[in-house]
């Protein structure tokens, strides 16, 4: 019955089961894709939710620990603390110490202001207001805060001053005298600490926020009522998730507990914004794959009109003429039809293969190439092309290369069939030149940027780079096209001449280390043989460091000697060891992304045509890359160094080769220089820093996922399991797995 639906002709039948196979594949397609990506949006936005509260935790702890360091450190300077100390008022104390307070708010930016107190004179320096009596009313609820603070772990805590919040740390002796206790008041910016750990500014609402253990809010903005619900949640563990509406609104609400006691980091995903989006998502790929299929209905259709209707037609004719009533089915007709015609096809296939066949230029060129590429020829080749190719009865033959100099700027002067031209022409000139010099030689196109020469030996070389010389010549007059001459030793007629063609492509190369106009052979090669084909990598390193010092007399005098060194190797040694150096020199100054990797580097290279201009472009490289450190700024040199090689540390805790030489390689200071301000800035070893930091991801990831502790210990970066369980136990007093237990039973 539904056969009986169906148009009689055969381009619309056609048309019509392919528009259904097209339009059920497409929309089952189009269902699958949007599940798939619903479900990988989902786990997209959950992974970088994840990710931004690790790096708000990171950074908050980081920026608050160093604050707290600093402000220790500016308690106990010895100019602020001799003013506090103070039993008398002293000008010249007070100056020393407010010198030194400008010093330290000159380089900390997230201090707004620090107070200083002693109570002995009656004094509270600020450094914003500057001195004043402790009597004075101003200062009496400031005080009163000051003096509340009794914890000797210093506590961060919210003050208001004339309607702005800022973070207030109290700084004090250890040992307490009561009211004559001296005091260091520090008034932290929280706009700055805002936007520099929750990236957050005044344009843009920011959906992270920090709270204290009391659930104030610390860091962060967000309305009373969403505050108030967030209090009001049970929230246990280190690491969790949990779902609330509010005004009717659903939320997705993820928590981590920093390392200050009692603080949490929040972050808030509205769910029907998502949800939202989705949706919108989904009926765009639905409503590209309609206007998909209608563009391929369109398409088929034309298709049937114009390539099957014709056959159609022709079958139609074909069946009337032989007296068949036309049936719009699958007929036997329609497969004799396409049969006749795949064997009509493959005759003219075959008349085309013998007309090839039958050109007998081509196929002596592709027997030269075989002969040259794949080894000697064999006897009945030889007996069969005896006399068109004249070469092979010579017993004695050499090879030559005729290898374009600047093949990249002729690639882009002429187009492919114009370059095909060229080369014919070049072995038009060879062979002319070669019949002048009475030799019945043979040139070849081998492809890419060279031609290859087989002629009979003369038994004199002179006579050979004579008319090899001819032929650079005539190409440079004829066609203005620069070429390179290499030339074999002699080799016997039925011997494989791959080696030998591979060696005078090698000697043809060797223009580009000393750039001279003459016929390169075989032989030329062998000086090279007991000479290093290597770099001195200590020549490397006092290059490298002559830069960073600025002695453009010593870089000039490495390069020469690296140059010279060079000289001494073969091209494919040369262009390695010049990859090398140039990488080393990148990786040193950090300049990869500049040349894009050794892809890179290999292109740059080959817009040289001597080793000098390479040498010329890495000295004025160098050269820049001096007056750039010369203009670099040292002010703060050290912050900078320890936040890089922090930041360093912790992304890549999981590579077990992290050591300090790999971190000081990156920040570009020696070892020692590393250690030193590591130290001095963060108040412990840089090796204890990297320990600490592993075992913090081992817990972490011990609590929060379900990894086998063998993984664990490989994406923190321990080498070995034994390594990694005996530094573990030493620190938590257990095994990995039964701290993974007791933390479920908590």
């Amino acid at each position: 019955m539904l056969r009986g639906l169906l148009p009689q002709q055969l381009h619309l039948r056609m048309f019509i089961y392919m528009a259904l196979a097209f339009t059920v594949t497409i929309y089952i397609f189009s269902y699958i894709l949007t599940r798939q990506l619903t479900n990988n949006a989902i786990t997209e936005i959950d992974r970088l939710t994840l990710q931004r509260i690790a790096q708000v935790k990171d950074n908050t702890d980081f920026t608050l620990r160093k604050l707290k360091l600093y402000s220790v450190r500016i308690f106990r300077d010895q100019n602020v603390n001799g003013w506090m100390t103070a039993s008398e008022v002293d000008y010249w104390v007070f100056k020393q110490m407010e010198l030194s307070l400008t010093d330290y708010l000159g380089i900390e930016p997230f201090i707004q202001s620090v107070n200083v107190i002693n109570p002995s004179i009656n004094r509270m320096y600020a450094s914003d207001k500057g001195l004043t009596k402790l009597t004075d009313e101003e200062n009496i609820e400031f005080l009163e805060q000051v003096r509340s603070e009794k914890s000797q772990n210093l506590n961060l805590r919210n003050y208001e001053i004339q309607g702005k919040s800022y973070l207030l740390l109290v700084v004090r002796d250890v040992i307490d005298r009561g009211e004559n206790n001296s005091k260091l008041a520090v008034l932290l910016d929280k706009e700055k600490l805002q936007q520099y750990i929750l990236q957050m500014n005044k344009q843009i609402a920011n959906d992270v926020f920090i709270l204290n253990g009391e659930g104030e809010l610390m860091l962060g903005n967000v309305s009373d009522e969403m505050l108030k619900k967030v209090r009001t949640l049970s929230l246990n563990g280190n690491l969790g998730k949990s779902h609330f509406s509010v005004d009717g609104e659903e939320w997705s609400l993820r928590y981590q507990t920093l390392s200050i006691s009692g603080w949490k980091i929040f972050h808030l995903t509205s769910l029907e914004t998502l949800n939202q989006s989705i949706s919108v998502t989904r009926w765009t790929i639905l409503l590209c794959f309609s206007l998909l299929v209608l563009i391929i209905w369109m398409i088929l259709y034309w298709y049937s009109r114009t390539n099957i209707r014709p056959i159609g037609t022709m079958l139609q004719a074909i069946q009337v003429r032989i007296g068949q009533p036309y049936v719009p089915s699958n007929t036997v007709e329609t497969t004799v039809s396409i049969t006749s015609g795949i064997e009509s096809l493959i005759n003219k296939v075959e008349q085309m293969d013998r007309s090839i066949k039958d050109s007998k230029s081509l196929i002596k060129e592709e027997r030269l190439r075989q002969w040259i590429l794949n080894g000697s020829l064999s006897e009945r080749y030889k007996k069969e092309w005896f006399q068109e190719i004249p070469v092979l009865a010579a017993g004695s033959i050499r090879l030559a290369v005729l290898r374009i100099r600047y093949y990249a700027a002729f690639c882009d002067k002429y187009d492919f069939p114009s370059r095909k031209l060229m080369k014919y022409a070049i072995g038009n000139i060879a062979n002319e030149v070669m019949r002048q010099y009475g030799l019945a030689g043979e040139a070849v196109d081998i492809g890419i940027d060279h031609t290859v020469l087989i002629f009979p030996d003369t038994k004199k070389k002179e006579k050979i780079d004579a008319m090899l010389q001819e032929i650079k010549s005539n190409i440079d007059q004829w066609l203005h096209i620069g070429v390179v001459a290499a030339v074999s030793d002699p080799k016997a007629s039925d011997e494989a001449l791959l080696q030998s063609y591979e060696l005078v492509m090698e000697a043809s190369m060797l223009n580009f280390i000393d750039g001279k106009d003459r016929v390169y052979s075989e032989s030329d090669l062998k000086q090279f043989e007991d000479r290093p084909n290597y770099l001195d990598e200590d020549v490397i390193r006092e290059l490298v460091a002559s830069v960073r010092i600025g002695n453009l007399l010593a870089v000039k005098g490495y390069l020469e000697q690296l140059a010279g060194d060079m000289k001494g190797m073969t091209y494919s040694e040369c262009k390695m060891q010049l990859v090398h150096l140039i990488y080393e020199l990148m990786k040193s100054f950090k300049k990869l992304n500049t040349v894009k990797g050794m892809e890179g580097i290999e292109h740059t290279l080959n817009q040289f045509h001597h080793l000098n201009e390479a040498f010329h472009w890495i000295e004025t490289f160098l050269h820049q890359i001096v007056d750039d450190l010369k203009q670099r700024s040292t002010n703060n040199r050290k912050e900078e160094i320890v936040t890089e090689a922090v930041q360093y540390i912790r992304n890549n805790l999981h590579n077990p080769m992290l050591s300090v030489d790999s971190i000081a390689d990156h920040t570009s200071v020696s070892v020692s220089y590393l250690r030193a301000v590591f130290k001095e800035w963060m108040d412990c070893p840089i090796s204890d820093f990297i320990s600490n930091q592993r075992l913090d991801r081992v817990k972490e990831l011990l609590l929060s996922t379900d990894l086998t502790v063998a993984e664990v210990a490989e994406q923190a970066g321990f080498q070995t399991k034994s390594h990694f369980f005996t530094t573990f136990k030493k620190v938590f007093g257990t095994t990995p797995i039964q701290f993974r237990q007791q933390q479920k039973i908590k």
